[in-house]
């Protein structure tokens, strides 16, 4: 989440553009304890065990999510 802060503004535009030829694809995974398989468009698949608590991934692109 981004936190801005504006002073003195009337009106703010947020115009968020989308790249679907760079979406990637976590799946959950199958049975409890196993990891999230990340689709990339290129085709390339990882399984992280750890997706959904980035702290402790060890895919850097991931950790970025939550800073």
């Amino acid at each position: 989440m981004l936190t801005y802060r504006v002073h003195d503004a009337n009106s703010i535009v947020f115009e968020p553009i989308f790249h679907s030829d760079m979406v990637v694809n976590a799946v959950p995974p199958k049975k409890k304890g196993g990891g999230y398989t990340l689709i990339y468009p290129n085709g390339d698949e990882i399984i992280d065990r750890y997706f959904s608590n980035s702290e402790k991934t060890k895919y850097e692109f991931v950790k970025q999510k939550s800073r």
